[in-house]
Order: C-alpha cells, then sequence, then structure tokens
C-alpha cells in the first residue's frame, strides 16, 4: 500500500476554488477566463498589462506583492484596463465571479501586411517605436 503524507492528501481532497482555461494565445494577446468561488484568493502571480470584462458582478481585494491592498467593484460588462503587476486577487463577493481577461503582450515582430480582401490592417507598432 502507498502512503501519502497527509498534506498531499488534504490538497487532492480540496475543492478547486478558482479556476483559469486559457482560450486564445498568440504573439499580441493571452485571453483567458477566470472563474472564482466566493471568498476565494489566488496566490500571488505576475500579470501583463490587460483589459478585464467582468461577465458577473465583481468585488475584489487585491495585495500586491510589497503587500499594498485596495479594493476594486465592477458591473457585469463594465471593461476596464489593468497595468502589468505582481499581486493576488480574493473575490471578496458571496457570489462565484467571472471574468475574461486580455493580457497585452509586447510586440517586437514585423507589422503584417494586410490580409487581401479584408479591409483590415493588422497589428500596429506601439507608439513611439521605430516600426
Amino acid at each position: 500500500m502507498i502512503r501519502l503524507p497527509l498534506i498531499v492528501l488534504v490538497i487532492l481532497a480540496a475543492p478547486v476554488l478558482a479556476q483559469s482555461k486559457l482560450e486564445i494565445e498568440n504573439d499580441w494577446v493571452r485571453v483567458s477566463r477566470l472563474k472564482s468561488a466566493p471568498h476565494t484568493k489566488t496566490p500571488v502571480h505576475e500579470r501583463l498589462a490587460a483589459v478585464m470584462i467582468p461577465l458577473t458582478d465583481m468585488r475584489e481585494r487585491i495585495t500586491t506583492a510589497d503587500g499594498q491592498v485596495r479594493e476594486i467593484a465592477h458591473k457585469r460588462g463594465e471593461a476596464y484596463y489593468t497595468a502589468a503587476a505582481r499581486q493576488s486577487e480574493e473575490n471578496v463577493a458571496d457570489d462565484p465571479s467571472e471574468v475574461v481577461v486580455i493580457e497585452l503582450k509586447t510586440w517586437s515582430g514585423p507589422v503584417p501586411a494586410r490580409q487581401a480582401g479584408s479591409g483590415a490592417a493588422g497589428p500596429r507598432a506601439p507608439p513611439g517605436s521605430d516600426r
């Protein structure tokens, strides 16, 4: 019989309280869908600058790596920008939260040409770049 340390058994038995699903990733963006159960906290992590689109009303407590704490509240569908940071988030609401996170990557390659017939230009280089 295999004996696992008690801590491993506790971790294996713990319910999944926060979920992250990668929806798409390419050279320009990483799009994820994050779901958090009420009163759950994510570990400290790094996030690129991002546009956030809540799919539910949400209230979060953000704790930065240097210990600063702030609370935010956003309504469902209210898109907002957040700068790159190292932080943890806690869903302080009594309801689950769900948000689409569009992380903005720094583009360092050539600007792609227009796609024939689409009328849409490829991504533009950031302001101040030499592209």
